[in-house]
């Protein structure tokens, strides 16, 4: 189904929702997006709909405000929507802090907490694992805006991190990386020796936050708990089980320390009476 019919459908459903409830009323990506900030709204005040994608998302949201249909919030993922100066547009409309909503989970407490239940306190002793997490990141983070930005196409989806990341210490092999993209994208005559050009042209350009995905960071999270900041057995963390043992070591107090928190904070003091976030 095109996305301009989904996200019209969405849009249905918001007005839908606004026969029975009066409140504020947040439209999200998806399942994950919505149970992540259940946790963290005021779930009495404001309901979650989620829209399957960002695409989804903005045009519901295009509908709505034309419409004339207040108290409704979005919030989608940065993506690299700010390093390439395109954010979406909408007083109403919020992007993550970083990449993406795992992103935002990474560079939360929530990852101590994580990193005691899971790792080694000899190994991770001395270790920004936050600074390694990100530099591991940052390669397939900026061949990702690399093939976004001219168009390649490139294909990212079940990557065997191990290909090409140190269970050592995590660093990356760039030539590795690109040839498992090329392979995984089936596009074996792109010039390599230019991808890795224009990654090594880019790094550290942008705040590595906005650059990495947060899938990446994960990914590197469960090899380095195998070896290098831990001892677990793969079974153990598989990047799955990280990602939603994050979820959940994720708190109120965790997003309340985000600029996306004070945004929406903002945003009630605009749009009384409609609220999104708990009192206290």
């Amino acid at each position: 189904m095109p996305t301009t019919q989904i996200g019209a459908d969405i849009a249905n459903t918001v007005r839908m929702l606004r026969t029975r409830h009066k409140g504020a009323v947040v439209i999200v990506e998806g399942g994950t997006d919505a149970s992540v900030y259940g946790q963290a709204l005021d779930s009495r005040e404001c309901k979650l709909v989620p829209a399957l994608n960002k695409s989804n998302v903005l045009e519901a949201m295009r509908i709505l405000q034309a419409g004339g249909v207040g108290g409704c919030v979005a919030i989608v993922d940065l993506d690299f929507d700010r390093v390439t100066g395109k954010m979406p547009a909408g007083e109403s409309i919020f992007s993550t802090d970083t990449h993406d909503l795992e992103g935002l989970l990474v560079s939360s407490p929530a990852l101590e907490k994580v990193l005691a239940e899971y790792g080694s306190r000899r190994k991770l002793a001395g270790k920004n694992i936050r600074q390694v997490l990100l530099d591991g990141g940052q390669p397939l983070g900026y061949l990702r805006l690399i093939s976004l930005q001219d168009g390649l196409d490139l294909r990212f989806e079940g990557l065997t991190f191990s290909d090409f990341v140190s269970r050592d210490n995590l660093s990356v092999d760039l030539n590795r990386m690109i040839t498992a993209v090329k392979r995984k994208s089936g596009q074996h005559t792109l010039d390599g020796a230019a991808l890795r050009a224009g990654i090594t042209s880019l790094m550290n350009k942008h705040d590595p936050w906005d650059v990495c995905c947060g899938h990446d960071l994960i990914q590197l999270l469960s090899i380095g708990l195998r070896r290098y900041f831990g001892s677990c057995k793969a079974g153990e963390v598989l990047p799955r089980l990280i990602e939603r043992s994050l979820r959940l070591a994720y708190e109120r107090t965790h997003f309340a320390m985000t600029d996306l928190y004070a945004a929406l904070r903002a945003w009630e003091s605009a749009n009384t009476p409609f609220t999104v976030l708990p009192k206290n």
